[in-house]
């Protein structure tokens, strides 16, 4: 395994530590980098927009800072800022862990204005390939808000199916995964279209 995903095995707790470095990824319009400083206006217009919010854990005090200059282990194993090559910053992607989930977890958010574009598909879809490239054994988790059904819509077009409903950190929550079997059928079925 590449050095950049030095994860530990599949059930993972937010006690551990990852040491990663997050590499930047491409999809035809999509640039997913390691987010900096500058990204700082923008994540605190996610963080004031009342509609993502809704639909999103409330961040604690200090977030938007920490989660720009602490090491990638306190909040995740990796996270992205996602550019979109024409309009510029957009949203952010994480894989981490998550007490709630066995395994390793995707959370994501988007400004609003980039809504119902595909962007946080086709980035979700990037980072999948990704993980299963650097950890074919591995599933992968989601969380999402129950009345979500944007972000559900998002994560079932990646592939993850849901596993049932529970509670997250007190808010009604569906729980999706996404098996490396199904991953490796879906990305056969995809491959033989694009042939």
């Amino acid at each position: 395994m590449p050095a950049a995903y030095a994860l530990k095995p599949a059930r993972v707790s937010t006690d551990e530590c990852f040491e990663m470095s997050v590499p930047v990824l491409e999809t035809p319009r999509l640039r997913l980098r390691p987010p900096h400083s500058g990204d700082t206006p923008w994540l605190e217009e996610l963080l004031r927009d009342a509609e993502v919010r809704r639909h999103t854990l409330q961040p604690v005090r200090g977030w938007l800072r920490a989660w720009l200059e602490a090491p990638a282990q306190v909040f995740a194993p990796a996270r992205w800022a996602i550019d979109d090559r024409e309009a510029g910053p957009c949203g952010w992607i994480s894989l981490g862990a998550m007490d709630e989930m066995e395994w390793l977890t995707v959370g994501f958010e988007l400004r609003q204005r980039f809504w119902n574009r595909g962007i946080m598909t086709e980035a979700l879809e990037r980072i999948v390939d990704y993980h299963f490239e650097q950890t074919p054994g591995d599933p992968l988790g989601a969380i999402v808000f129950e009345p979500n059904y944007a972000s559900r819509r998002v994560f079932e077009k990646a592939g993850f199916a849901e596993t049932g409903l529970g509670d997250c950190q007190g808010h009604p929550s569906v729980f999706l995964e996404l098996l490396p079997a199904r991953y490796g059928m879906l990305r056969q079925a995809t491959q033989r279209v694009r042939v």
